[in-house]
C-alpha cells in the first residue's frame, strides 16, 4: 500500500499531541504520522516558548510512541547560533534532530548547519523559489507551501495552490522527500494526494477549530482521509 506520511504542525501543548498520535497508533498507522511540528516562530499564533517545548518534548519521550513520531522544530530567518542553541536544549540526544526552515533561507545558509540535522526547507510554489534546491543533498525533504502574500510570515494560512501544475513541475534534482503544505483540510487532502503523490502532507490550520487551537476530531479526520486515499490508489 502507498504511505503518505503525515506531519501536523504547530501543536501547543502535550494532552492534543497525546491524542493525536494515540489515534494513530491505535489505528495500526502509527507509520503515517510520523512527524510532529513545534512552532518557534514567535510571530506565529501557534508559537511555544522553548519552556513550553520543553514540557512538551519531555513528557513525549516517557512516552512508548516515541519510536514511532518525530518532532520537528520549526524556524523561519533565525540566525544559525539561535537554532542550533534551541535545538539543542530542546531535542533528546536519541533523536533525530530535524529542523524545518519557514523563512527566506539561503542554499549557503543550509549549508552551514551542523550535518546532524535533518533539514525541511518550506518554499512557495514558484520556481524562482524552488529552483535553487535543485540538486541540494542536506536536505531532509523540501516542502512546497502556497505563494506568500506580502506582510505574511508564511505557512499556516489556509491558502491551497495549483497542485496539477506542481504534479506538472520538472522534480529534476528535487528532493525525493516531497513535502506538500498548503490549505489542506480533511476534505480535499484526498484529491492533492491523488494529483501531486507526495512523500507527506503538511498540516496546520486545516485542523484547527480557531487560530492555532487544534482540534482532536479534524486531526482525526484528516489522518483517516489521508488513509482511505492512499488505499483508493494502490
Amino acid at each position: 500500500m502507498s504511505r503518505t506520511r503525515i506531519k501536523i504542525c504547530g501543536f501547543r501543548d502535550r494532552a492534543t499531541l497525546f491524542n493525536a498520535v494515540e489515534h494513530e497508533v491505535e489505528q495500526g498507522e502509527s507509520g503515517r504520522m510520523r512527524y510532529f511540528g513545534l512552532n518557534m516562530i514567535e510571530r506565529s499564533p501557534r508559537y511555544v516558548t522553548p519552556a513550553q517545548a520543553s514540557d512538551i518534548l519531555r513528557a513525549f519521550y516517557d512516552t512508548r510512541w516515541m519510536q514511532w513520531f518525530e518532532p520537528v522544530l520549526l524556524f523561519a530567518n533565525h540566525s544559525a547560533k539561535h537554532i542550533i542553541e534551541v535545538t539543542r536544549e530542546l531535542l533528546d540526544e536519541t533523536s533525530s534532530w530535524t529542523v524545518q526552515l519557514h523563512g527566506d533561507e539561503t542554499t549557503e545558509f543550509v549549508t552551514s548547519l551542523p550535518e546532524h540535522f535533518d533539514i525541511i526547507k518550506a518554499v512557495p510554489f514558484d520556481p524562482a523559489a524552488i529552483d535553487p534546491w535543485r540538486g541540494n543533498d542536506r536536505l531532509h525533504g523540501l516542502m512546497i507551501d502556497a505563494p506568500k502574500v506580502v506582510g505574511e510570515l508564511g505557512g499556516g494560512t489556509g491558502r491551497t495552490f495549483d497542485w496539477q501544475a506542481l504534479a506538472d513541475l520538472d522534480k529534476a534534482g528535487l528532493p525525493q522527500q516531497l513535502f506538500l503544505a498548503g490549505g489542506l483540510t480533511p476534505d480535499n487532502v484526498g484529491e492533492a494526494i491523488r494529483i501531486v503523490r507526495p512523500y507527506a502532507v503538511d498540516v496546520s490550520s486545516g485542523v484547527e477549530s480557531s487560530r492555532g487551537v487544534k482540534d482532536p476530531k479534524l486531526i482525526q479526520a484528516f489522518c483517516e482521509a489521508v488513509h482511505q486515499a492512499d488505499s483508493e490508489l494502490d
